[in-house]
């Protein structure tokens, strides 16, 4: 049976806990990620879903960018 697009991205989603640092960042497999000032000191998820990284907290999605592989 082929496998609908939904349930691939589901099987293939990473998801990495983090905690925002004092700069207003998060590092990713070695790459920093900037995240709106308002995070400072929390701990968010970061989601790679394909090429984009989302990064969650509360359950809700309030940023999302490319992911860096070089």
């Amino acid at each position: 049976r082929r496998i609908k697009r939904v349930e691939l991205e589901t099987l293939l989603l990473v998801e990495e806990r983090r905690k925002v640092t004092r700069e207003s960042t998060i590092s990713l497999y070695g790459k920093h990620y900037f995240i709106p000032p308002g995070y400072i000191g929390c701990r968010i998820w970061a989601k790679i879903v394909g090429n984009k990284v989302l990064f969650e907290a509360g359950g809700k999605v309030f940023h999302r960018t490319r992911l860096r592989l070089s």
